[in-house]
């Protein structure tokens, strides 16, 4: 797979804040739940990784790409696809993933 990622747009806001009809304070509601359970499933995808549990592993992707989605964070969403999907490069992606969420979760705590 050689997608691009960085091409990718970090983060879509005004797509976000659009589906939330403006509603800050659910805003933070899902910011709270995106800061607990994405880390969640990225160690899940670790733990799966270390396991060679490649169902585990897919299933975890699947969950970060559909949290991902949920907060507009398109870099993130499409990572977590390519390791859903990918049955090689898993560990590059998944150190790609882990590089993203490190990023995503910065513009999420400017949210706050």
């Amino acid at each position: 797979m050689s997608a691009n990622f960085s091409e990718v747009n970090e983060f879509d806001q005004a797509e976000l804040m659009e589906r939330l009809g403006g509603d800050t304070n659910l805003l933070q509601i899902l910011v709270q739940s995106a800061m607990t359970t994405i880390p969640q499933y990225i160690n899940q995808a670790e733990q799966a990784q270390a396991s060679n549990d490649n169902a585990a592993l897919t299933k975890a992707a699947h969950a970060i790409k559909g949290a991902a989605s949920n907060m507009s964070l398109l870099r993130l969403a499409e990572i977590a696809a390519a390791l859903e999907s990918s049955s090689s490069q898993k560990e590059t992606n998944l150190e790609i993933l882990k590089a993203a969420w490190q990023q995503a979760s910065e513009l999420l705590g400017q949210l706050k």
